[in-house]
C-alpha cells in the first residue's frame, strides 16, 4: 500500500464527518486522517487505489482533494 497525501478544503469536524461518510465505505478509519491543524488541511490515506479515485470520492462528499504527489 502507498501513502497518498491530498490538500483539501475541509476546515471543521463537520467537513471531516462528511468525508468520513464516503471514505468509510471502502476504508477503515485507521487507514486515513484529515489534519485540520495543517494550513493545507492534509488528507493522508494508505491505499492501493489510484489518487484520481480518491479525488472523486472526496468530491462526492462535496470537497476538493488535490494530490500532493503530482
Amino acid at each position: 500500500m502507498k501513502k497518498l497525501m491530498f490538500k483539501t478544503n475541509a476546515n471543521c469536524i463537520g467537513c471531516v464527518e462528511r468525508i468520513k461518510s464516503v471514505l468509510s465505505k471502502k476504508f477503515d478509519h485507521d487507514q486515513w486522517d484529515v489534519d485540520l491543524e495543517s494550513p493545507l488541511k492534509i488528507l493522508t490515506i494508505e491505499t492501493d487505489i489510484p489518487a484520481y479515485e480518491i479525488e472523486r470520492m472526496i468530491e462526492k462528499a462535496g470537497y476538493l482533494a488535490v494530490n500532493l504527489d503530482e
